[in-house]
Order: structure tokens, then C-alpha cells, then sequence
């Protein structure tokens, strides 16, 4: 097609071109203008032919695109079978065909299960990012301060034993090394301020953080630990009933001879449509 395309370009040169032969021509031109029948012809056949080829690129690219897709699937599907657990076995998963609505075609009802997938992946991202509850949160800042209250405490049994100095707590702080080859790290001890200020004014700072968490608690909108694993389970297996429907047209769809159109990130439990069962035995 492209050998084509360029062969009426300069058949239209050689049309338009001067008396004799023009610069790049084989053939003396015939000097025609643009309004001359001749000329008008091959322009309408170079326009169609133009409209052709980007036709055929737009094909190619999408087939192109298509393949890749299928490439990135078969890879997934193929590392999901190989870090399977030895202790799970494979089996078939069927699933029942899709009901498709009144007037539905296939890739309506496609697009249909992937904007309920996008809603989904939305309640799953509420989920993750919903706050904790503030009683969570004072109990989980209680327990870090009485850490580092307990880890400034000054030992002043060094005092008493042996007439050494009381110890107070340090820390490690790393630092680079950049005045030698190859460059190093080397490590110093600081006393660790926060720690004693913990062990110090161990009450007054909880007192205070439990202010910061009462502006900024949601308890209404809280999840704690369990309430998330709940949740998050019970989405994942919407989503992927819902991704295995998907699959299901989609291959339904390539039966019938329309294209393959599967999902980059489908679930390679949906797009192989197997599950994991408990190895027997």
C-alpha cells in the first residue's frame, strides 16, 4: 500500500510538473493545473488511498496493542500458577454466562462489569485509607510512649554501685563519608533527647497527644483491623465474580469472532477461569 500511495503522489508531480522532465520525474511532465479532470482523478484516488492506509495503521496499531495485552496476561498468568501454594491445587472454576440486557451487545455489557469494577476499586481504596478509631489510636500511643519513656530512663544504678556517672540514654545516627573512595558510612552516639523527655514528662505528653487525636479523630468513618480484613475480602470477591463474568464475554465475544478486547490487570484466576482449592490429603 505504502509503494502505492508514493506511485500516485508521483503520478500527480509528473501531471502537474513543467513541460519536459521535471526534477526527480522519469517521464517529461505534462503541465497540468489543479483544476484539470486528469489531475482532479488521481488526487480523489490518492485521497481514498491515504484514508486506506491510515486505516490499515490504525488496525495494525490496535492488533499491535492487542498482542502486547495478551503477552503481559499470559506472562501474569503463567508467575500466578508458578507461585501458587504447594499446598493448593488448581481446579476448574465455571461460570455461568452473563445475562445480557434488554438490547445489550457484549462489549455493552463488557463495559457494563468494568464500570462496576472501577466502583468497586473505589470502595476498596475507602476502605484502605479510612482512619482508625481514636480509642486504637490512644492505645497504640500509650504503648509508644511508655516505650521511649522506658528507653530514656537514666540508669542511675552506676551511681550507687560504683560512683560512675548516671547513664542516659543515646542513639546511633549514621552519616556519610564523602572524603573517602569509596565512599563510607560512619556512625556516632547523641543522647537521645526525646526519650528522656518521654520518661520525664511521660503523663503531661500523653495528655497532650490525646488532645491532637480528639481534633483529629473520624470515628464515624473508622475502621479497625478486623472491620478492614472484613471489608477488603468482601470487595475482592465482588470485584473479581465480577472480573470473572468479564472474561467470560470477552472469550465469548473472541468465539464468536470479534476481537480478543481482556483487561491488562485481569485477575489470572478470571482470565484462566480455575480457583484455588486445599490440596487433599
Amino acid at each position: 500500500m505504502h509503494t502505492e500511495v508514493q506511485h500516485r503522489r508521483n503520478r500527480i508531480s509528473q501531471l502537474r510538473a513543467a513541460r519536459g522532465v521535471g526534477k526527480g520525474l522519469t517521464e517529461p511532465g505534462h503541465n497540468l493545473g489543479d483544476d484539470d479532470p486528469l489531475v482532479i482523478v488521481e488526487r480523489a484516488a490518492l485521497t481514498k488511498q491515504d484514508a486506506e492506509l491510515a486505516r490499515l495503521k490504525r488496525l495494525e496499531e490496535q492488533h499491535g496493542a492487542r498482542r502486547r495485552v495478551l503477552a503481559a496476561l499470559v506472562n501474569a498468568a503463567e508467575t500466578w500458577i508458578k507461585t501458587a501454594s504447594a499446598s493448593m491445587k488448581i481446579a476448574m472454576y465455571p461460570v455461568e454466562p452473563s445475562q445480557l440486557k434488554k438490547g445489550e451487545s457484549i462489549a455493552d455489557a463488557v463495559e457494563r462489569l468494568r464500570r462496576r469494577g472501577r466502583e468497586l476499586q473505589a470502595d476498596l481504596d475507602r476502605v484502605r485509607a479510612a482512619p482508625w478509631p481514636s480509642a486504637l489510636a490512644r492505645e497504640r500511643m500509650r504503648a509508644q510512649i511508655a516505650s521511649m519513656a522506658e528507653a530514656g530512663r537514666p540508669l542511675a544504678h552506676h551511681l550507687v554501685d560504683h560512683g560512675e556517672p548516671v547513664a542516659f540514654a543515646t542513639r546511633s545516627i549514621p552519616a556519610r563519608v564523602l572524603n573517602v573512595a569509596p565512599e563510607a558510612i560512619a556512625f556516632s552516639e547523641i543522647p537521645d533527647t526525646l526519650a528522656l523527655l518521654a520518661w520525664l514528662h511521660q503523663d503531661e505528653l500523653i495528655r497532650r497527644l490525646d488532645a491532637e487525636i480528639d481534633t483529629t479523630a473520624d470515628d464515624a468513618n473508622a475502621l479497625d483491623a478486623d472491620q478492614r480484613r472484613h471489608a477488603e475480602a468482601e470487595i475482592l470477591a465482588d470485584r473479581l465474580s465480577i472480573e470473572r463474568e468479564e472474561a467470560e464475554l470477552c472469550w465469548q465475544q473472541a468465539t464468536d469472532g470479534g476481537p480478543i478486547s481482556l483487561r491488562l490487570d485481569l485477575a489470572p484466576e478470571a482470565l484462566l477461569g480455575v480457583t484455588l482449592i486445599p490440596e487433599q490429603g
